[in-house]
């Protein structure tokens, strides 16, 4: 795998839910998992172990952190990595979704919770797939 996978939610149990449906759907087998956004956070901005292209599953409602501010910062730090961020939600505001594609670095975003199929549909994405050629 050329890039590397971040899930950052609160919930424990979403994070064990989607790890797994990335193993299933083929998207990835190995993520780096946070339930805590400053957590992520610090470990974007200071590990230089992280692949050139990182693809960020994001929830945006959390505690300390939420997934707006964590946007705000990667923004604002311009990585030298290509970042793709799914937004990764239980909001169905339209207001939600449509701050979420003001970030440049937003490629999707799903309502949770996030299946197998939204997974494989993620590999054709058009800001994705080149991660997935053989």
């Amino acid at each position: 795998m050329d890039f590397d996978v971040m899930v950052i939610d609160d919930d424990k149990m979403v994070l064990f839910i989607q790890e797994k449906m990335m193993q299933m759907s083929g998207f990835s087998d190995v993520s780096l998992k946070f339930e805590d956004a400053s957590k992520a956070l610090d470990y974007f901005k200071s590990n230089n172990t992280l692949k050139d292209e990182v693809v960020i599953f994001l929830d945006i409602n959390m505690p300390y952190i939420s997934g707006w501010e964590f946007l705000d910062e990667i923004g604002e730090n311009k990585p030298s990595q290509n970042v793709h961020v799914i937004v990764v939600t239980s909001s169905i505001d339209l207001r939600d979704k449509e701050n979420a594609f003001e970030y440049k670095s937003v490629v999707d975003y799903l309502v949770k919770p996030v299946t197998k199929d939204n997974l494989i549909a993620l590999k054709s994405n058009k800001h994705l797939k080149h991660l997935f050629k053989k």
